[in-house]
């Protein structure tokens, strides 16, 4: 089967409400909630499922050791998130993070990894 892509016809959704998708306004946000806080690059069908490509929304991320805020970014990697069916077929969400540097100069992590509500969670250090 080839694959079907449907790109976004207007900006995704922001912490404003979530924007419009395609032809007779179907709202992104209605049928993946999920994905509320992320910009969706591309939607694709494929034989394995749905693949959404997206990336946080958000401009900075809170440090999870200290609380500060910060917007300069270290690096960048993608997640690959199972997210549940939708349309009976399974989605996977290609999520494009960030790493960002930590300013506050004490504070016991020097970067860390944005996280998305309702999408992804910080896992605990394993032992070493």
């Amino acid at each position: 089967m080839a694959s079907q892509c449907a790109t976004p016809a207007a900006a995704p959704a922001s912490a404003a409400g979530p924007a419009v998708f395609g032809h007779g306004a179907l709202v992104l946000a209605e049928w993946l909630p999920h994905l509320r806080a992320v910009l969706v690059d591309r939607i694709e069908r494929t034989e394995a499922g749905v693949e959404v490509v997206a990336r946080p929304a958000a401009p900075q991320a809170a440090c999870p050791a200290c609380g500060a805020w910060s917007s300069r970014v270290h690096s960048g990697y993608v997640r690959h998130v199972q997210a549940g069916p939708a349309g009976g077929q399974p989605v996977r969400i290609d999520l494009a993070v960030r790493r960002f540097f930590c300013g506050n100069p004490a504070c016991r992590a020097a970067t860390f990894a944005e996280q998305v509500d309702g999408l992804t969670v910080r896992l605990p250090a394993s032992p070493r």
